[in-house]
């Protein structure tokens, strides 16, 4: 009997941690690049879950076709490590060994969460929907209270690009995962992340989440055609009545006028970092020749000339450029692997995915776990009913 106990307080101290990580995950306290509160808190709760035992409630059938498509992750992280080691010793740096660090943590906040699930079976589905949601409603009041420097916010974080990454990601959970909702907390969830990502003033994170919104609605309006008819009425009423005298008093917003303006295709294309090969650094894909192939490693940006000492400011055009076509091949194939195309859950990933043409994001820990969930609720009956389990 105390055998049986002491696997259950265990259990219930990594679920504490995993909860915990949730909510401590947008608090930067130290630079961008150094590891925060959350990364240790994940750290602990791995070297609790190594040295305890396992107690499974999942299947093994459904823990094996879950553990084929995770192995690919692996694979990816070993060709991560090979072309950066090869490139440390042919340049003599050790600086480009740091980035493997990144994948590796990542990769083992995927195995964490995969575990925990295998352990925990649906609890752990319905967990990371309460604390994606109770994170995003602390940043929401948090955005209200902490003093702001300039118009573009950050709350926690380093810079503003962060917390409109973060909020997209999050509002990509709480659609994912509307089935675990009660409707008042979603609706609640949706606001204060689509907030959160207004006052950030990021353009990537803005269009990603306009994107995201689209999708959802067309794809919840498609279920009754009265209701897209209605839609279309009220959308069509408001833009020939009411448009001219709601504009301008958005106008009046500074936030949101700031927003338009930032968005507006015409003031995008005269901006510099808008431009795809010199200002997000695409033409290093170029300048690399026949090393796209394989790709060149990456750190020690003084040896390109497109944003020459900066690394590539794009998720997927860095993969290309580090790790080259077979990694970025590698990649997309864990992706296709674990989100389960023909459902409409990968349309949910556009708006991340759109984020990710003009900015990093596979530094995030939050997008890996992302992967995750999406594999899990593919491969089991994880709808939860709304009752005291759920928000």
């Amino acid at each position: 009997m105390k055998e049986k106990g002491l696997k259950i307080t265990v259990n219930n101290i990594l679920l504490v941690l995993f909860c915990l990580y949730f909510i401590l995950k947008p608090i930067y306290i130290f630079d961008s690049g150094l590891p925060q509160i959350a990364d240790f808190i994940l750290v602990t709760l791995y070297t609790i879950m190594f040295f305890s035992s396992k107690d499974y409630v999942v299947e093994k059938n459904e823990r094996t076709i879950i553990n084929k498509k995770f192995q690919i992750a692996f694979i990816f992280l070993i060709w991560v490590f090979l072309i950066n080691i090869l490139w440390a010793i042919q340049l003599s740096s050790v600086s480009i060994l740091k980035p493997t660090i990144f994948y590796l943590f990542n990769i083992l906040a995927m195995h964490i969460t995969k575990e925990l699930y295998y352990r925990n079976g649906k609890q752990i589905i319905l967990k990371i929907s309460k604390y994606v949601m109770y994170s995003c409603l602390i940043q929401f009041i948090l955005s209200f209270t902490l003093p702001k420097s300039m118009l573009r916010s950050t709350v926690f974080f380093n810079n503003p690009n962060q917390l409109g990454l973060y909020a997209l990601i999050v509002l990509t959970y709480i659609i994912i995962l509307k089935d675990n909702y009660k409707p008042i907390y979603f609706i609640i969830g949706i606001v204060c992340s689509c907030y959160l990502i207004l006052i950030s003033l990021s353009k990537a994170a803005i269009i990603g989440a306009i994107a995201l919104m689209t999708i959802f609605l067309i794809k919840l309006l498609k279920k009754n055609i009265y209701k897209i008819i209605f839609a279309f009425c009220v959308i069509t009423f408001v833009i020939l009545g009411g448009f001219d005298y709601a504009y301008s008093k958005i106008q009046k917003v500074e936030v949101m006028n700031v927003a338009i303006n930032r968005i507006n295709l015409k003031n995008m294309s005269q901006e510099n970092d808008s431009n795809l090969i010199d200002g997000r650094g695409y033409g290093r894909i170029k300048e690399i020749g026949y090393k796209v192939i394989y790709g060149v490693g990456e750190g020690e940006f003084y040896r390109f000339q497109y944003l020459n000492g900066v690394e590539v400011h794009s998720g997927f055009a860095s993969i290309i450029c580090y790790y080259g076509i077979i990694g970025f091949a590698l990649l997309l194939l864990f992706i296709f692997k674990v989100i389960p195309f023909g459902e409409s859950k990968y349309l949910y990933m556009s708006g991340v995915f759109l984020y990710a043409l003009t900015h990093q994001i596979w530094r995030n820990t939050l997008i890996w776990m992302l992967f995750i969930v999406m594999l899990v609720i593919s491969k089991s009956n994880t709808r939860g009913k709304p009752d005291e389990k759920n928000l």
